[in-house]
């Protein structure tokens, strides 16, 4: 049995290529944005109307919305416009030679999606614990993207550019490319949209502050094939302890590699509570 020869990188400049991953990471984007809202909506009823999902930290008001709003629809498109201008040209071949497949294949999209959260999760990991470690580095880049507390989705993408490009992009580009030489260059259109949509669903998720709950997938049900992964995280709480804990957590999806660099903390599930209890913390109305 041959290996597969490396996926070729012929007309990624190309004008319809660069076209096609510049209207691709617009739609990713408009995505991003309608499962935050979507996501934010749902909580907020979980959690103040039906006392539902627990918190540890109030989540009070946010100011800026609409800057944020931006700010993540310009991060998510950035951030994967690299990998989607590796991919576009081997979509525009596969449909021009009428090849493109558009069948629907469960185990290829479930094994597609575990292999886009290990490359991204892998990748972040080193990258992200490098930005922790580096004090420059810290300071100028990754420090941001801390300012607030408490987590929640609208603050998902808030960090300087350079971060994102540096810790994200990489990991969507490997995924990309291994997918490709894998499967031959025999393109089926589901095992690349599918596996990004749920990483963007877990980008809101992760910042969404509230112990894992099974209703809160309902808004993102693709996010069960990360949950059946051994040592996958039950992201939100997780990556708040990180928030907590600049110095724990590091990788977001999943903790095996915290554990082997001994930077693994589960959350305090004694201090989460449900809306009546947690937001009598602080005077919302004094800001406090």
């Amino acid at each position: 049995m041959s290996v597969p020869a490396l996926p070729s990188f012929e007309g990624i400049l190309s004008a319809p290529s660069i076209a096609l991953a510049l209207a691709a990471s617009a739609a990713f984007g408009v995505f991003f944005l309608a499962h935050m809202f979507w996501l934010e909506a749902w909580t907020d009823f979980l959690y103040f109307h039906k006392k539902i999902l627990k918190r540890r930290t109030p989540l009070g008001d946010i100011n800026k919305k609409g800057r944020f709003l931006f700010e993540n629809y310009t991060v998510l498109f950035v951030v994967v416009f690299p990998a989607l201008a590796i991919l576009a040209p081997h979509l525009l071949r596969a449909f021009n030679k009428n090849e493109l497949d558009l069948s629907f294949r469960p185990l290829d999209v479930i094994l597609s999606t575990i292999l886009s959260f290990l490359c991204f999760d892998i990748w972040f990991f080193f990258a992200h614990r490098t930005f922790h470690k580096v004090p420059f580095l810290y300071k100028h880049i990754h420090k941001r993207h801390h300012e607030d507390l408490p987590v929640r989705v609208y603050l998902t993408a808030k960090a300087e550019y350079l971060e994102h490009l540096l810790a994200t992009t990489p990991g969507l580009c490997a995924w990309v490319i291994i997918t490709l030489w894998l499967t031959a260059g025999n393109i089926n259109l589901w095992t690349f949209v599918l596996p990004a949509m749920t990483l963007i669903m877990d980008f809101n998720v992760n910042h969404s502050g509230f112990l894992d709950h099974p209703l809160l997938y309902i808004v993102s049900p693709l996010q069960w094939f990360h949950k059946a992964v051994p040592f996958s995280r039950w992201v939100s709480a997780d990556h708040e302890v990180h928030h907590l804990h600049p110095t724990k957590n590091f990788a977001p999806m999943f903790s095996f590699l915290d554990i082997l660099a001994g930077s693994n903390e589960a959350p305090a599930y004694e201090k989460f509570g449900t809306a009546d209890v947690i937001e009598a913390k602080v005077d919302l109305k004094n800001g406090m």
